[in-house]
């Protein structure tokens, strides 16, 4: 959940804004960014929930450099030109059949 949560409110570099941002027009409001005044068990929950922010923030970036990592291992340089004949792959193209059962 807190993992879900640091995803949605985390800058995306695709679209350069968050996923909350996005969905609701705003970002969510949490006792940390509206400074609520804290009771110690509260500071305790918030401080942990901190740590587990910054944990999977981190874990996402390594995850991300993985990613990158093994993209960039084999670059294609491929060049096409207008009016150039290709021939699209279909290996990953599911489309629906319908079969036809004859009695």
């Amino acid at each position: 959940m807190c993992a879900e949560f640091v995803i949605n409110n985390s800058l995306q570099e695709s679209v350069k804004d968050t996923p909350f941002s996005l969905n609701y027009g705003m970002q969510p409001l949490t006792p940390v960014s509206a400074n609520v005044p804290l009771v110690p068990s509260t500071h305790d929950f918030v401080k942990g929930i901190k740590g587990a922010v910054r944990r999977t923030k981190q874990e996402l970036q390594v995850a991300q450099n993985c990613m990158a990592q093994r993209v960039n291992a084999h670059p294609r340089s491929l060049e096409f030109n207008p009016g150039d004949m290709t021939l699209p792959s279909t290996k990953k193209l599911r489309t629906a059949r319908i079969l036809w059962k004859f009695k």
